[in-house]
């Protein structure tokens, strides 16, 4: 089990929606992944297989998110962690 754990500052204009967390569960599954959001700002955390939990984070543009990958293999943790880190910038 290969894990990599990136801070990330959300870019996008409205933060994680719904349109934003459904392309970011497909990455996951594409990748063969785990992923659990860490806001630190109000110490909670959500994984993104319940998409409620994410939702109720409530980040919004600029909040700075801690992002847990968890995968089998390095090239798939690796991947993943770009094609977030490319959905909703940083």
């Amino acid at each position: 089990m290969f894990k990599l754990e990136k801070s990330l500052i959300i870019t996008q204009d409205k933060g994680i929606h719904f349109r934003s967390l459904l392309k970011l569960k497909e990455i996951c599954e594409s990748c063969k992944v785990d992923v659990v959001l860490y806001k630190e700002s109000t110490n909670k955390s959500a994984n993104l297989t319940n998409g409620l939990d994410v939702l109720l984070l409530c980040t919004v543009k600029n909040d700075e998110v801690l992002f847990i990958i968890k995968g089998d293999s390095a090239e798939h943790t690796q991947e993943a962690y770009r094609q977030l880190y490319a959905a909703i910038g940083a």
